[in-house]
């Protein structure tokens, strides 16, 4: 696998969902569902196991509280627009599950560094079939630090909201997934895109 920065699959995700929900709101449904998610996250890993088998157990629940927050198919789809139709079934299948398992291991990875930042949810606007939810993430430690901004695309999906995109400072992870993936199907094909996939899941399990 050639290591290039610009390359990467997985971008920093650091200014994902990773920060403690701590600050007042103007909750709406989307903004509720989002603040208990990532109040949950934030416990489980502030819970350090005392055995082996306790954190296997943990990481049980991190992976279903993330996957219950993060809609990986959509991600995925709106990530491969030029290419999703033209794959088959299983090829999708297969794309989604690597996915998930590199936002996964960033997501966990970036919620380690970023415990200290609190978030003001700011509003929830309606966007396209779903809302927006905007928050402001600031670190504790370093009050002199710059805000982020993060705005949070969600829908409701089989009564509950899920996270599709995620845009930081102005930069949306489906798009930069786009222009990552685009590029790599050019010069690499498919098949090409899914071993590089498969090679850092890999790396970052070993």
């Amino acid at each position: 696998m050639v290591r290039q920065p610009a390359m990467m699959l997985v971008p920093a995700l650091a200014l994902l969902v990773s920060w403690a929900p701590f600050a007042q709101a103007q909750e709406g449904p989307a903004v509720r569902h989002l603040k208990k998610k990532q109040g949950e996250v934030v416990r489980l890993m502030k819970d350090e196991p005392a055995s082996p088998k306790a954190k296997e157990t943990r990481e049980q629940e991190l992976e279903r509280v993330i996957s219950s927050l993060l809609d990986y198919e959509e991600l995925s789809r709106r990530a491969l627009i030029d290419h999703w139709e033209k794959r088959k079934k299983k090829e999708r299948e297969e794309f989604v599950s690597l996915l998930r398992q590199l936002v996964e291991n960033s997501y966990k990875t970036n919620v380690r560094r970023t415990l200290d930042y609190s978030v003001k949810y700011e509003k929830e606007e309606p966007k396209e079939s779903g809302v927006v939810v905007k928050t402001v993430a600031r670190s504790r430690a370093n009050r002199r630090s710059k805000a982020v901004s993060i705005d949070y695309a969600m829908q409701n999906k089989g009564g509950a909201w899920v996270v599709y995109d995620i845009t930081t400072d102005g930069v949306s992870l489906v798009d930069n997934y786009y222009s990552q993936f685009n590029k790599i199907i050019a010069k690499e094909g498919w098949n090409g895109l899914i071993q590089r996939m498969k090679d850092r899941v890999k790396e970052e399990t070993s």
